[in-house]
């Protein structure tokens, strides 16, 4: 697996962010067709420290991106975690496993990851920033600003 970390750095010496990326192989469960690998990775970046977004191949440059909590997927490797569009737990077949399953307008897809490779993604984050340390690096202001000006 090869797992980067980009140091924090900002324009002018000014704070800077860090971000780490995970590569993976995930296992995409078809009731129908059986079982098929897709390639794809999760990223984490301290600019947005609450959330990870998981990239999933559909061809050989374009990727499906999901963005979601970085707790929610902590909380999917030890328990059955998350309601609605992201669900996470461990397989209840093969405990080095973890399910993960999305569902959008277009329908459902049910993945399996390595649980191990999770483990190394979310400690890397970690790293950058401890879980429950999050809301140190958010500008509170700057987001009430935005918010009240109707940005995302």
């Amino acid at each position: 697996m090869s797992e980067y970390v980009l140091p924090p750095s900002g324009p002018g010496g000014g704070a800077g962010y860090s971000t780490c990326c995970h590569p993976m192989d995930f296992t995409v469960l078809c009731v129908v067709n059986g079982r098929a690998e897709v390639r794809g990775h999760f990223s984490y970046d301290s600019r947005d420290p609450y959330t990870v977004r998981a990239f999933f191949a559909r061809g050989e440059d374009d990727f499906v991106e999901w963005v979601f909590g970085r707790e929610l997927l902590a909380d999917g490797l030890l328990r059955a975690a998350g309601h609605g569009d992201i669900r996470i737990r461990p397989s209840s077949d093969d405990h080095a496993l973890i399910v993960i399953e999305l569902t959008s307008p277009f329908g459902t897809a049910v993945l399996a990851a390595p649980r191990q490779a999770l483990d190394e993604f979310l400690a890397c984050a970690a790293e950058i920033v401890p879980l429950g340390e999050e809301h140190r690096l958010l500008d509170w202001d700057s987001e009430l600003e935005r918010l009240l000006a109707g940005e995302r």
